[in-house]
């Protein structure tokens, strides 16, 4: 399997899973706003993709009003063995789907680190891709399957409203412009990102602000650009660089 050397390790804090299980932030509340004043139900798609758990998307389910919730299909992506039995099941309460896979440029397998299978929910390390030269904490390499996300998304359709939200543990500093490239961004009309910058090097980091940049820019390209683009996790001196450089795509970028 590719190794990728980036990290994000880090113990659950107390309360962290209810916080994630609120999809409160700008981009699904424009989701939301813009449903309810639809004048007639559409096709929806919401994407999952690193799910963990599978709390960000029940949650949002149940906020859905039901008219628009029948519209929905909910696909959740997440390759920890350790969540396949919890997801299985929210995706059959809500008529979805599981796949149990890595989102990545190219179809075949990633490592990653990963709690170790008997460690509490409580305690768990969430799992990350592989950096050999971190310290060693409590966990273990797995194996996952990966898929070419840009494959699925370049076959959603124009028509359909789509939401996407995107918490792939630092993997978005390679997989955001194999998405940008093929255009598959250009077919999301909602997307949230969690970025993870606190384990790069000044220089990545670097490259990694230069990459919003340019999505911005690119993305105005599109025949019909995102309505609304969140960007979680990065403090409010690199929002503000973003925001710099953010030349009015969706309205520019804003903090989730």
């Amino acid at each position: 399997g590719r190794i990728v050397s980036c990290s994000r390790l880090r113990k659950r804090k107390k309360g962290r899973h209810r916080r994630r299980a609120m999809p409160s932030n700008h981009v699904v509340k424009a989701f939301l706003s813009d449903l309810n004043h639809a004048a007639a139900p559409s096709d929806i798609v919401v994407w999952d993709v690193g799910a963990n758990d599978g709390g960000w998307s029940n949650r949002l389910m149940q906020l859905l009003p039901e008219r628009h919730r029948n519209a929905t299909r909910l696909s959740v992506f997440e390759p920890q063995p350790r969540f396949a039995d919890e997801l299985t099941s929210l995706a059959a309460r809500w008529s979805g789907t599981f796949h149990a896979v890595a989102a990545a440029t190219a179809d075949g397998s990633l490592n990653f680190f990963a709690p170790p299978r008997n460690a509490s929910k409580a305690d768990t390390v969430v799992a990350s891709l592989l950096d050999s030269n971190r310290p060693s904490v409590a966990k273990e390499q797995i194996s996952v399957p990966a898929i070419d996300l840009a494959v699925p998304m370049l076959r959603l359709r124009p028509d359909e409203i789509v939401l996407i939200k995107l918490d792939v543990e630092c993997y978005e500093f390679e997989l955001l412009p194999h998405l940008l490239v093929s255009g598959a961004l250009c077919l999301v009309d909602y997307l949230h990102i969690e970025w993870h910058p606190s384990v790069l090097s000044q220089s990545r980091l670097s490259r990694g602000l230069a990459l919003g940049e340019a999505m911005n820019l690119v993305l105005r390209g599109c025949t019909r650009p995102p309505r609304a683009i969140g960007h979680e996790g990065l403090s409010e001196r690199q929002l503000r660089r973003f925001q710099k450089y953010a030349l009015g795509c969706a309205g520019g970028l804003k903090p989730a």
